[in-house]
């Protein structure tokens, strides 16, 4: 399929060796492995002693269960902007406060991120996420109390957009 939108990919199916191909699925998982990777390595290298800003979000996958997607956002001084890197998509085998907690602290240890740089989470305001006593807002000022909870405005335009669409007679006029 490649080969029909890539003429480098075509050029190499046509003159490889059939059993050269490097196109299974076994060496395509291994690159994307090594791609994640180096990848991985030069957003850690880009974090080294940075103030960050952690976001999560959890959706449902198409295949009807939980995952959480995670971006780290920190200031670049050298570019003098903020910069955003999509770090992680995790399955979330039980939604409660802890695990989801658990995945987040996991990836921020695979990033190298100290919890002491974390400056401020952002999550939505399901109380799972935003619940200042047991929820993920919880622990993550457990763990540094300076943190600043930030309700995702996303989630919030989405709340204020869902409420305009409900059929009522003021919003008919």
């Amino acid at each position: 399929m490649l080969q029909k939108y890539d003429p480098v990919m075509a050029k190499h199916v046509q003159q490889s060796l059939r059993n050269a191909t490097y196109l299974s699925n076994r060496i395509q998982n291994d690159l994307i492995v090594a791609l994640h990777n180096v990848v991985q390595q030069k957003i850690v290298s880009s974090l080294n002693a940075k103030m960050v800003s952690i976001i999560a979000d959890d959706t449902i996958h198409c295949e009807h269960h939980e995952q959480m997607s995670i971006v780290v956002r920190y200031f670049d001084n050298e570019k003098h902007s903020s910069v955003k890197h999509f770090v992680s998509v995790q399955r979330l085998l039980t939604v409660d406060a802890q695990s989801i907690f658990d995945q987040l602290n996991d990836i921020l240890g695979i990033l190298k991120i100290a919890w002491s740089s974390v400056m401020s989470a952002c999550f939505d305001g399901a109380s799972t996420m935003s619940g200042c006593t047991v929820g993920v807002q919880m622990k993550c000022k457990e763990r540094n109390s300076e943190i600043l909870y930030v309700h995702c405005y996303v989630h919030c335009l989405n709340l204020v957009l869902v409420d305009a669409c409900t059929s009522s007679k003021q919003n008919c006029l």
